[in-house]
């Protein structure tokens, strides 16, 4: 990957009066608010474009599940998981009433209309009679996953172990809402008070938890997080309890840990509680001992984050703000371009 230095330095400290001189610097970039800090680290750094011109932005899912970043235009779909722009996932919009295909390519599953069956590929299998949607779909090597919903009827985890020959299903009672989180699982509450979480290798996890319907708000990583009036509740794969929180948004999980939008902010939660209360930007993302926040203010955007100093990172014309996410810890701003692509800032 190619990366090159923005025109960005930091604001120079006059040299005591008994020193030589310094040699003249470039001038520091105007910012357009004035209690934005100085830059406490090195410039930030530019990818090359990435993905397919967008033809149209639908939508934005503006919340990173777990660091990971979906938008989604017309046709297509691009998944960031890192910084990585030639790690970028570009696939078709997926239609659930039609189905789904691995992303490695290898098989796909699909409803036939005709013959009213939900069919495995290749070898044409008969996995299920029509009407569910295709939620998701897993597997690594022989073991493959899928992830039907019926809604009310229930939902459907169908297995095969043989690379599709042959499969097995099961049936699961949902409680309330889906719980958002990365694409690389599917989770879900069951009526019967079970955390279940399908991964993108196929594996399925069944962590027993406490009576509760997940609301829209809920969010998982390592921890499930589910909000309940005053309060939040997490779990894990071994434990499980509660802080003081009101949830008044779409929370993002991460490791173990929710960004949680409250009353004047966002505020980060751990198991142990939750800490202050910080300025939630357009765009706001975990890091491993804070929070960062991104806001655009005409051709530059504001970054703020916990125990370091603001970054005002420039934008050239016709650039936007797409999205924020953190990779190995780095901010990182998701910008469309002018020429409708888009490319990375990272800001270190």
């Amino acid at each position: 990957m190619r990366w090159w230095l923005t025109l960005l330095v930091a604001c120079g400290t006059p040299a005591p009066s008994h020193a030589p001189a310094a040699p003249p610097s470039p001038a520091p970039l105007p910012v357009p608010r004035a209690d934005a800090g100085t830059i406490d680290a090195p410039a930030p750094r530019v990818s090359t474009d990435l993905g397919p011109e967008l033809d149209r932005l639908a939508d934005i899912q503006r919340v990173p599940q777990d660091h990971e970043l979906t938008l989604t235009t017309a046709t297509q779909r691009i998944t960031l998981r890192d910084g990585d722009p030639a790690h970028a996932e570009v696939a078709p919009v997926d239609t659930p009433a039609l189905g789904m295909t691995s992303r490695d390519g290898t098989w796909s599953v699909h409803v036939d209309a005709r013959r009213g069956v939900i069919l495995a590929e290749p070898g044409n299998v008969e996995i299920h009679r029509a009407g569910p949607l295709v939620r998701f779909l897993g597997g690594v090597e022989g073991q493959r996953t899928v992830v039907l919903d019926r809604s009310v009827w229930g939902w459907f985890v169908v297995r095969s172990g043989d690379s599709g020959k042959t499969w097995k299903e099961t049936r699961l009672q949902v409680a309330g809402s889906t719980i958002a989180s990365s694409r690389r699982s599917l989770d879900l509450v069951t009526q019967d008070a079970d955390w279940v979480r399908i991964d993108d290798e196929g594996d399925v996890t069944t962590i027993p938890i406490a009576r509760v319907v997940p609301d829209s708000y809920a969010c998982a990583a390592r921890t499930l997080w589910l909000p309940h009036g005053d309060q939040l509740l997490w779990f894990d794969t071994k434990a499980h309890g509660k802080v003081a929180a009101k949830a008044h948004g779409y929370m993002t999980c991460a490791g173990d840990d929710a960004l949680v939008p409250v009353e004047g902010g966002v505020t980060r939660c751990t198991h142990s509680g939750c800490g202050p209360v910080l300025h939630r930007g357009d765009h706001a993302d975990l890091m491993a001992e804070g929070v960062v926040s991104a806001t655009q203010l005409d051709l530059a955007v504001h970054v703020e984050r916990t125990g370091r100093a603001s970054v005002d990172v420039p934008l050239a014309d016709g650039e936007r703000l797409a999205g924020l996410a953190v990779w190995s810890d780095v901010p990182t701003l998701v910008v469309v371009g002018a020429s409708r692509r888009l490319h990375l800032v990272a800001i270190p």
